[in-house]
């Protein structure tokens, strides 16, 4: 059994090595059904999971894991992530029980203080959160300040926040993507105190310590690609899927863009589940558009997957943003699918990504040029989709929508067929929170202060 799960590493490694990090979380996850006890398959299944997949569809399987009891894993990656499971799912309650219980059997992991607290101060209860991290901060440990510089503005600490983010920053001897993630929640500190030039200044520093590595010709060539080998004669000729296919709703648009406004929106909507950014099409892709029988086969699997996410509701709504790569797969497998592509200023989606860490999959992020080239490519595709495929594409303008919410929300409802729900424009008092860079704004009511928002950093965007 050690030789056969040692070959289970290495192949999942291989995999990974090549990007097909699907097949390695199925190698991982069929290797885990196998052996329970065995903890450095359980953790490396987490840790795919963790960068690459969806806790939610591994959270029966780590259930399991986390029931064994003598010589079972003992290691906290296992409830820390069944906790981000039940916390993505929408079940705040299973999840910051699950996280206290793990601070309390692992008081020194100090990631799981990390989430409880972020947790906590998106869903606006900043006393509570600041009660955990208080204590902690005489300690230094650099997660634990990060963790009080997401609860300081609200409970009026934001200067303290900022020496002490500052410190963890230019700390040499802390991991580069603590001190990344240090130096642009001083960034965005700033930037909420109208200190415009030193937010520009710690943002770029922070960046300077994790260096971009976004390839701008393989990028360009990836979408040119797409958009030569997908001719509107050769995409037509594709079969469809048989069935019911209308559940699925994708949300595109590059990250900052009204993604997450717009889920928070249509998740208010009594027929409507939010499912926020799951990789469920990605499991499935690339695959032969031309086979019939497996357009029909892959379609209903991926159905299936959405209905293990939420079973409860008429439409999901899917906001994994690298979905707009596959549009040509979605119209064949989903084709009565609906899709909403959220626009907004360039400048200022560059702005805001540019204050922002993201966890993966953003190498373009860290750089300004970078990010505009991104959003071009990622137009030049969208504009090709809409012109080639018969799948239904709204464009919904992030500055229309906050400026005359009632009209927007209505056209977005009339588009997908859906009756008005005043409940739609009430997103923020929701009780959902999940834990995208946008969270904090969505639970606000419609603002339009974000409008225009590159002047302060004119010319540099």
């Amino acid at each position: 059994m050690v030789d056969l799960m040692a070959y289970v590493l290495q192949t999942a490694e291989q995999l990974l090595a090549r990007g097909d990090w699907p097949q390695a979380e199925a190698t991982l996850h069929s290797a885990v059904e196998t052996d329970l006890l065995n903890e450095q398959i359980v953790l490396a299944w987490c840790n795919v999971m963790l960068r690459y997949g969806d806790v939610r569809e591994g959270r029966s399987l780590l259930e399991k894991v986390k029931k064994v009891k003598k010589g079972g894993v003992k290691h906290p990656l296992v409830p820390f992530c069944l906790a981000l499971g039940y916390q993505t799912d929408g079940n705040f309650h299973a999840a910051r029980t699950m996280l206290k219980d793990l601070r309390t059997a692992h008081p020194d992991w100090h990631r799981a203080t990390h989430l409880l607290v972020r947790m906590l101060s998106l869903e606006g209860k900043h006393t509570e959160a600041m009660e955990i991290v208080d204590p902690l901060l005489s300690r230094g440990d650099p997660l634990v300040v990060c963790a009080f510089g997401l609860v300081a503005p609200g409970e009026g600490r934001t200067a303290e926040a900022m020496e002490r983010l500052k410190a963890v920053a230019e700390n040499p001897s802390v991991s580069a993507g603590i001190r990344n993630e240090a130096g642009l929640l001083m960034a965005r500190l700033l930037d909420a105190e109208g200190q415009y030039n030193e937010a520009l200044d710690a943002a770029k520093r922070a960046h300077a310590l994790t260096p971009s590595h976004y390839d701008r010709a393989a990028f360009e060539g990836l979408i040119e690609s797409r958009v030569r080998d997908t001719s509107a004669d050769r995409v037509g000729l594709n079969p469809r899927a048989d069935g019911d296919t209308e559940r699925p709703i994708f949300i595109l648009g590059m990250p900052r863009s009204g993604t997450s406004l717009t889920e928070a929106i249509l998740g208010e909507h009594s027929q409507i589940g939010p499912l926020g950014e799951c990789r469920v099409i990605e499991r499935f892709v690339p695959l032969n558009l031309a086979d019939g029988p497996l357009i029909n086969k892959v379609s209903s699997r991926i159905l299936e997957n959405y209905a293990q996410l939420d079973s409860a509701h008429q439409q999901i709504t899917d906001k994994q943003l690298g979905n707009f790569l596959h549009l040509d797969a979605i119209a064949s497998l989903l084709p009565q699918s609906h899709v909403i592509w959220c626009r907004r200023d360039p400048r200022d989606v560059a702005v805001s990504c540019f204050f922002q860490q993201f966890q993966s999959g953003a190498s373009w992020a860290g750089n300004v040029k970078h990010i505009l080239h991104y959003e071009q490519m990622y137009n030049r595709l969208m504009r090709h989709w809409q012109q080639v495929l018969s799948l239904p594409i709204m464009q919904l303008e992030y500055e229309k929508l906050v400026a005359e919410p009632r009209e927007q929300v209505s056209r977005l409802l009339n588009f997908l067929g859906l009756l008005w729900e005043e409940e739609c424009l009430k997103f923020d008092v929701a009780r959902r929170t999940t834990l995208t860079a946008s969270n904090e704004q969505v639970r606000k009511k419609m603002y339009q202060s974000s409008v225009g928002r590159y002047r302060n950093y004119f010319p540099d965007f």
